[in-house]
């Protein structure tokens, strides 16, 4: 029997060694977690202050320059008045100098119809007729009254002035041309339609 007894206390004490070392093991790994959980609020609560800093750093930080000074100078800068300028407007019945206008030509009156504009250039050319029979007429429209006939081929002096464009029938298709106004061999000062005038002569 004391044989039997003193075989067992080995194994007993045995069991209480090892259980003595996991209690250990065990202890040592709770107190390792607990000192990582309290590492880790740590490491947050810095990062949380450190960016609150930087937060109370930017605020207290002042405006740039830039920003600032267009305020200020336009509260310094002076309001100035724009001056008005008033253009008299000319009577009815009074007369208008223009550079393409003589003096002595009066101004056409409202109840007149507007006769087309006219403008001026510096080249002074000549024009060939390129119809069969074309009119010289007094204004440049077709109601105008007309102060002769033009043959095939006739040159005239092309007297630097235009009238705006108008849209005809030449022959078997439609052109929008101005009138020119033109004098003729013989003196005689009028307008011809452009669309059957050309500054060549027409191929005989």
């Amino acid at each position: 029997m004391a044989e039997r007894r003193g075989s067992r206390m080995p194994s007993m004490e045995t069991i209480i060694i090892v259980a003595f070392f996991l209690f250990f093991a065990l202890w040592g790994v709770s107190k390792c977690n607990d000192s990582r959980a309290k590492a880790r609020l740590a490491a947050e609560a810095r990062l949380t202050q450190r960016q609150r800093d930087s937060i109370a750093r930017i605020a207290l930080q002042p405006l740039p320059q830039t920003l600032v000074q267009p305020v200020e100078s336009t509260q310094q800068q002076p309001q100035t008045a724009i001056p008005v300028v008033t253009t008299p407007v000319p009577a009815q019945n009074s007369r208008l100098i223009t550079p393409n206008m003589p003096q002595s030509q009066p101004q056409t009156s409202l109840a007149q119809p507007q006769q087309p504009t006219t403008t001026t250039t510096t080249s002074t050319q000549q024009l060939y007729v390129h119809e069969p029979s074309l009119n010289v007429r007094t204004e440049p429209n077709l109601t105008a009254k007309s102060l002769g006939t033009l043959s095939f081929g006739a040159s005239v002096t092309y007297l630097s002035k235009t009238s705006d464009t108008q849209e005809l029938s030449v022959g078997a298709k439609t052109v929008d041309e101005p009138w020119f106004k033109i004098r003729t061999k013989r003196g005689t000062i009028g307008w011809v339609y452009g669309g059957y005038v050309k500054f060549y002569a027409p191929k005989k």
